[in-house]
């Protein structure tokens, strides 16, 4: 199991609810190629696109 620790790269569930997306993009290419497909790298996670709203909304607390 220790071994485990060092080899296994870090799971993209985990990752995603860190929100470290270039991480899990790695993560899930890591474990495509693995398992013998090709990868395009080209995922965009919904929480990483900001919204006209969001960034009102950020906008307004970073002032306030």
């Amino acid at each position: 199991m220790f071994v485990a620790v060092f080899i296994l790269p870090e799971s993209p569930k985990y990752l995603y609810s860190k929100q470290l997306f270039q991480e899990t993009r790695e993560s899930l290419a890591y474990i495509a190629k693995f398992n013998g497909h090709k990868t395009d790298m080209k995922y965009i996670f919904a929480t990483e696109v900001e919204t006209d709203k969001d960034k009102e909304k950020r906008l307004l607390s970073d002032n306030g």
